[in-house]
């Protein structure tokens, strides 16, 4: 296994443990991760695709615990990566607002077990 193959493997084991705020370490650990990797020149890795779903990421979390300005902040940065990305490849830039983009995280990240994000459904819900 590559480093980059272990890197990713521990993000994934912190963004889908059950310690939300594990899962947040893990997603801001990732964004310095891959600045390192940017700053060093490393080529061959899509950035803004890294810092986008990071940041995207990030802005659900938040929104989903009531952090709203934290959510909005990452939001707008998950958005210019996004429109970097698609105004280069497009010529059009996304317009969505954050409702869209969580429902899009929540379909990418239906394939993972995110276990911070069923435990707060169910600390939500009240008593048993």
């Amino acid at each position: 296994m590559s480093d980059f193959e272990k890197r990713t493997k521990t993000f994934l084991e912190a963004y889908c443990s059950a310690d939300i705020n594990q899962a947040e370490r893990g997603l801001l650990g990732d964004v310095k991760e891959y600045e390192k990797l940017q700053q060093r020149g490393v080529v061959g890795l899509d950035y803004n695709h890294a810092f986008k779903f990071d940041h995207f990421r990030l802005a659900v979390l938040y929104k989903q615990t009531g952090r709203t300005n934290e959510a909005l902040r990452h939001y707008h940065k998950g958005l210019s990566y996004r429109n970097t990305a698609q105004v280069r490849r497009e010529g059009n830039a996304f317009t969505g607002d954050l409702d869209e983009v969580e429902a899009g995280i929540l379909k990418l990240d239906a394939a993972l077990d995110v276990k911070w994000r069923k435990n707060l459904k169910r600390d939500s819900s009240g008593p048993p």
